[in-house]
């Protein structure tokens, strides 16, 4: 039997993530996001490295305020946490609230390599309990609608 507390972070997360170059315009970004209907992106350095976080949030803060700010690299506030696969996913809850963050980038060699949002980690504390009323096997894909992915019962 799967439990919670055995999950990582690599056994749930949502690989390959959508991510921003820092010289992308303001416009640039917000059409991409959008288009891709996520709220947030890494931002990656001229190497591919996570430098911060660039939301739709952060893109109306800036129009807002206006202040010159033309590229996400030059966009301020606090960057999603980070933290490795092998990070227990009990632990990266943790960190989400610790940080009230809503995602945790997973980063191998400084580079974004995966996301686990506070939804799919809700969505894994579902299935694991619908696995234990029933004789459902485990299989977990992010991003994709249903509780539970498995044989039926």
């Amino acid at each position: 039997m799967i439990r919670f507390q055995d999950l990582t972070v690599q056994d749930v997360m949502t690989p390959d993530p959508l991510c921003l170059p820092s010289d992308a315009t303001l416009a640039e970004a917000e059409a991409i996001l959008l288009e891709a209907g996520i709220e947030e992106a890494p931002i990656l350095d001229e190497e591919g490295r996570f430098r911060g976080s660039c939301s739709l949030r952060s893109l109306l803060g800036a129009r807002r305020e206006g202040g010159g700010i033309r590229t996400v690299g030059g966009l301020g506030g606090k960057p999603s946490p980070t933290c490795s696969g092998e990070l227990r996913l009990a632990q990266a809850c943790q960190l989400m609230v610790r940080e009230r963050a809503y995602r945790v980038v997973v980063v191998e060699d400084g580079r974004p390599v995966g996301l686990v949002s506070c939804v799919e980690a809700a969505r894994v504390l579902a299935c694991l309990e619908d696995l234990s009323h029933s004789r459902k096997t485990w299989s977990f894909k992010p991003f994709q609608e249903g509780v539970c992915h498995g044989e039926s019962a």
